[in-house]
């Protein structure tokens, strides 16, 4: 799934000076574009339903979430609206999409978070610091994205290269190079490793959303662990689509 920002902060007004700080530094790591500091989008906040707007940000347009908890996180509304949607990552076994930043002194955590659960202590500490430790989690979370990307490519019985793909490397629905197998050549080598639970084909050119497509909902649910397959048949002017 493609992903607008690369972090997102949510954080309490109280720690607004310190997180607009590390958002400044990591702007200059990034770009502003990539960094969700809810103060350069008031622009696009301002519209009826801006809470379920913001959830989904946090949810599903974001590669890290990065929650500044503390004392007065637990006791604002939009804090709370905030980590509901954040909250659904844990569920979802999407940790390592989410990095916790303690801004206080407090033992406060939030809803479903316990001690045992590690946070980086940004008391008194120097913003810059603080920022490079989100950058390195970044940097940390596509090294290994990127590690399960790169599956070795796999040959079918006449020696035909497979090729796996991770949904959420496929930018703008374009289809990985490959050879052109056929479409039992495809289902067939899938099988074989054992990852084939819904396979459908669709007609050549018409690209279809995975999220929306009955039968593959499930199949992009848990982008870590899904692999979709887009390859042309050759003469069928058919597409294969495989998990």
């Amino acid at each position: 799934m493609y992903k607008k920002f690369a972090i997102a902060v949510s954080f309490p007004g109280e720690h607004r000076t310190f997180v607009e700080g590390i958002a400044q530094s990591l702007a200059g790591h990034l770009s502003y574009d990539e960094v969700f500091y809810d103060k350069w989008y008031e622009h696009v906040l301002a519209r009826p339903n801006s809470d379920t707007y913001l959830q989904d940000i946090y949810l599903h347009k974001t590669e890290l979430d990065v929650v500044f908890i503390c004392k007065e996180y637990n006791e604002k509304e939009w804090c709370g609206l905030e980590w509901r949607a954040i909250r659904q990552l844990i569920k979802s076994k999407n940790d390592d999409m989410l990095m916790l930043v303690r801004v206080d002194n407090s033992d406060a955590l939030p809803p479903g978070i316990f001690s045992t659960d590690i946070s980086v202590s940004a008391f008194e500490r120097p913003i810059e610091e603080v920022a490079t430790l989100i950058m390195k989690r970044l940097m940390w979370n596509r090294k290994q994205t990127e590690e399960l990307t790169t599956m070795p490519t796999m040959a079918t019985s006449d020696n035909t290269a497979i090729t796996y793909r991770n949904p959420s490397t496929v930018a703008n629905n374009e289809p990985p190079k490959s050879a052109d197998p056929t479409i039992s050549q495809i289902l067939d080598a899938f099988q074989k490793a054992g990852r084939v639970l819904t396979a459908k084909i669709v007609p050549s050119g018409e690209w279809i959303s995975l999220n929306a497509e009955e039968g593959l909902e499930n199949a992009v649910a848990d982008e870590e662990k899904s692999f979709i397959c887009l390859l042309g048949a050759p003469g069928t002017g058919n597409r294969a689509i495989a998990r």
